[in-house]
């Protein structure tokens, strides 16, 4: 059974989840783009 959080903790909990997600999507969406980006600009010259 999962423990229960206190009610101070449990938004500290929230956020540094949801931060941490927000980063692992940006990082898996955006940052392979700006490579992709680059080497395009670079092939059309």
């Amino acid at each position: 059974m999962l423990p229960r959080l206190v009610s101070g903790r449990r938004g500290l909990t929230v956020a540094a989840l949801g931060s941490s997600l927000t980063v692992s999507w940006a990082s898996s969406y955006y940052i392979p783009g700006q490579p992709t980006l680059r080497l395009s600009e670079a092939f059309d010259k």
